[in-house]
């Protein structure tokens, strides 16, 4: 199960919708009662921590675009995802313009290491304010990563240099997270993306990849290191998977992932692996 905490999953979308999460202990239960027990009425796909509402649509387009990548499938469109039979939760904590909470995003990330998630997307980040140090963020990660999930944040466009700056949560020094950089078709920096020898993993492709747009059938080329994330959240999924990822800590899974970039000369000293996603080694 891959939580994309974002702003929300179109889990109508006929390259989404057969992939998505389902809560069974609220879709078999009844209506207006907390089924599970976990706090939330009847979060069937997942929660909207924005409205409060168990209905996490995405009604901005970002979360969706994301989930493509993670787990989309569609054969008629010759349409697929990195991990496309992985399972895709709609947690959403940003609204309509893309702005999230501390609130929203630490619950919703709290939710997710709650109810199963095995590997969590956060394509979003920033510097804060004034310098300020996180911990409500920082400790929402670190329970996580002790529940067993990994999780992948992106390291920002502002095409700076993370080591000097600060963006969190991709920053946070906390061996359950991927921080992904963004990479182009010919394996360059995108000219947006922050790098960092020192705090950003490795990197992914993040320019012009084409995937699923909201509120109907189409699809569409987005450019971000949020569409980088994604393509390492899949890895992810696929490599705990596997027989041997099925028991591996979410350090291990950031390691194994590392170990087994392809090293190229433009990242070797942007990125800490030196190189760029590569999938090639999982299930030989």
């Amino acid at each position: 199960v891959v939580a994309v905490v974002d702003t929300g999953i179109d889990y109508n979308h006929p390259a989404l919708k057969e992939n998505i999460w389902v809560n069974l202990a609220e879709q078999n239960g009844q209506p207006g009662i907390d089924d599970d027990g976990n706090g939330y009425v009847d979060d069937i796909y997942g929660v909207d921590f924005i409205s409060g509402k168990a209905t996490p649509l995405d009604d901005e387009g970002h979360g969706s675009h994301v989930s493509g990548t993670i787990a989309g499938r569609l054969p008629a469109d010759d349409f697929y995802g990195v991990a496309p039979r992985a399972r895709l939760m709609a947690v959403k904590t940003h609204n309509t313009k893309g702005e999230g909470s501390k609130a929203s995003v630490v619950k919703g990330i709290l939710y997710a290491a709650d109810n199963g998630a095995r590997v969590l997307n956060c394509s979003w980040g920033g510097a804060p304010e004034a310098g300020e140090y996180d911990q409500m963020l920082f400790d929402a990660i670190a329970y996580a990563n002790k529940k067993g999930a990994v999780l992948i944040a992106s390291a920002g466009n502002e095409a700076d240099n993370n080591d000097t700056g600060m963006h969190f949560p991709s920053n946070y020094d906390l061996p359950g997270i991927i921080s992904v950089a963004s990479s182009t078709s010919t394996d360059t920096r995108s000219y947006f993306s922050n790098y960092g020898s020192r705090t950003v993993d490795l990197a992914a492709p993040g320019s012009n990849i084409w995937s699923v747009a909201a509120g109907g059938k189409s699809y569409v080329y987005l450019s971000g290191t949020s569409m980088a994330s994604p393509h390492v959240s899949g890895a992810a999924a696929l490599l705990a998977s596997t027989p041997a990822g099925r028991s591996m800590s979410p350090a291990q899974i950031r390691e194994t992932l590392m170990n087994n970039v392809e090293k190229l000369q433009e990242w070797s000293n942007r990125v800490i692996s030196g190189g760029r996603l590569d999938v090639s080694f999982i299930g030989r």
